[in-house]
């Protein structure tokens, strides 16, 4: 399943602001990964309704290498 408008459109915002790192999108499930480079959502799943899961962050696991 292709990525949804909502997803691409989060995913053109972080780029703009320039905070988008590295983005993975995994066809099987149809999350969206991405790296950004702000200190609140280090790495982060982006579902296919656009809703963000944080999955590393400076309050919980520290900063990443």
């Amino acid at each position: 399943m292709e990525p949804s408008e909502s997803r691409y459109l989060i995913v053109n915002t972080l780029t703009i602001v320039d905070l988008l790192g590295n983005t993975f999108y995994d066809g099987e499930s149809s999350n969206w990964y991405i790296k950004t480079r702000s200190q609140v959502l280090l790495i982060a799943m982006i579902v296919q309704n656009g809703d963000i899961f944080p999955l590393v962050g400076t309050g919980n696991y520290g900063k990443l290498d």
